[in-house]
């Protein structure tokens, strides 16, 4: 026991050395003599805060020094004068008729009295004319002068913490802008695509005037649609609103003396007379800023055939499926008649008619003109994608279209997509459900084949033994 407790006695004893060693090394150099561990607090040490709050004192103690070496004190109520940038400091208020831009003579930059210093030349440019107004109603107290002790070259209507108000010749301006907006002549077509004339410069008072728009019908990633009615005969119709960034791109079409947007051009093409029953008809378009919106017919009662397909139990019988494809290969093969290429046939694109299954084909807005060269670019459903563009980067038209019908048939018969990702489009391999004919999974393994020479045309699908059944 008395060893053990001799054995304590030297360790605290060295223990004792080691810090009053360490003690004079710190008093030596000119360090606190003891430093206590950083202890974390909310997420970050106590040291860290301590440094990052040290950084900022340090950072205003520079700024104050400048100040004071410039003889230029910081006070809270600045006196208007030029800005550095060139345009005018916005005054504050009830001192909005005293200064203009360039006749206070007198005045520097500061906004004291004084010499007459004159700013760069470049800041006439900026001012852009009397037109735009030079004075300004008021501004936040809050916001320091922007004087030679605290340089800020951005203009007041930059700064986040400024709201500009604006003066009577901005508002004055600005609604001369709208009205020769308004004036500028906006496409639109009228009435039914079999008419084929398209009325001009229909804008939004001319839509909300002709139409009411009623409940949400769906929503996708370019748009919504909304169930709607004419006004001038109560007439059904869905209202489709397309974000402008979906439909940039504008395309010349025969009989149209300006280019039409996108999907406008396609259905123009696709619904013209004769017209197909099996295609949404186009009734009119109207453009807005930021937004186009598309008239269509509304069948009623009606659902896309994916939720008519999850009602029957996730999968169609042989017959019903069969004479669901009739109408969507018809569909297909009037449009690439007509020069439309769609590539995006698939089940929430067409619509079913709950009391006849009268099938039609719905939005264009993935689609493109036809053409025979392949094509670079693809847009519609990722897993509806042929396997040349997944391999090759690149797709011709009509096989890509049959390889989609192909992808149509094995969801409606099977309740599901063949292929789960682009691996297993590349592989190309079917597994079919039970209870399948061996005419329909022929037909279907035509339409999938790997080589786009090898898949039959829309004529040849729907003249197969299943099809004529």
């Amino acid at each position: 026991m008395s060893e053990q407790c001799t054995a304590q006695a030297a360790f605290s004893e060295a223990l004792n050395a080691v810090k009053t060693q360490q003690r004079g090394v710190r008093v030596i150099l000119g360090l606190p003599e003891s430093l206590p561990p950083p202890r974390v607090v909310g997420g970050a040490s106590r040291a860290f805060r301590r440094c990052v709050i040290g950084r900022r004192r340090r950072r205003w103690f520079r700024r104050k020094e400048k100040r004071k070496r410039r003889g230029s004190p910081r006070s809270p109520d600045p006196a208007p004068g030029p800005s550095p940038a060139g345009g005018v400091r916005a005054p504050i208020e009830g001192e909005g008729e005293k200064i203009t831009a360039r006749n206070a003579g007198t005045q520097g930059q500061t906004g004291q009295t004084g010499q007459e210093r004159s700013g760069p030349k470049k800041a006439e440019e900026d001012v852009g004319g009397p037109s735009q107004s030079l004075r300004r109603e008021g501004r936040k107290r809050s916001i320091q002068p922007c004087a030679e002790s605290r340089i800020d070259i951005r203009r007041a209507s930059d700064r986040p913490d400024v709201k500009r108000r604006r003066s009577k010749e901005e508002e004055n301006g600005t609604e001369r802008k709208r009205q020769v907006s308004s004036s500028l002549p906006s496409y639109a077509s009228s009435s039914s695509p079999s008419t084929s004339s398209c009325a001009r410069t229909r804008n939004a008072a001319s839509f909300s005037s002709l139409y009411t728009v009623g409940a949400l019908l769906g929503e996708g990633g370019c748009g919504s649609v909304y169930a709607g009615t004419r006004r001038a005969d109560g007439k059904l119709v869905a209202i489709k609103y397309v974000t402008t960034n979906y439909s940039k791109k504008l395309l010349k079409i025969p009989g149209q003396p300006q280019p039409l947007p996108l999907e406008v051009a396609l259905m123009e093409l696709a619904c013209g007379a004769p017209a197909c029953p099996h295609i949404i008809q186009l009734l009119a378009w109207f453009q807005e800023a930021g937004r186009l919106i598309l008239v269509l017919e509304l069948p009623a009662p009606c659902l896309d055939l994916a939720k008519f397909t999850r009602q029957l139990g996730g999968h169609l019988e042989e017959s019903l499926a069969r004479f669901v494809l009739r109408q969507a290969v018809g569909a297909s093969v009037h449009c690439l008649d007509r020069g439309v290429l769609h590539r995006d046939i698939k089940p929430r694109n067409l619509l079913i008619q709950t009391q006849d299954l009268n099938v039609k084909l719905i939005d264009f807005g993935c689609g493109d003109l036809l053409k025979e060269a392949p094509y670079t670019h693809f847009a519609g459903t990722r897993l509806y994608q042929p396997p040349e563009w997944v391999q090759g980067g690149e797709y011709r038209g009509r096989p890509a279209t049959v390889w989609s019908v192909g992808v149509l048939l094995f969801a409606l018969v099977c309740g599901r997509l063949p292929f789960g990702r682009e691996l297993d489009i590349i592989g190309a391999e079917l597994h079919f459900r039970d209870g399948l004919s061996d005419d329909c999974k022929n037909l279907i393994r035509w339409c999938l084949r790997k080589d786009p020479y090898e898949r039959p045309d829309l004529e040849q699908v729907l003249q197969h033994q299943w099809m004529t059944r």
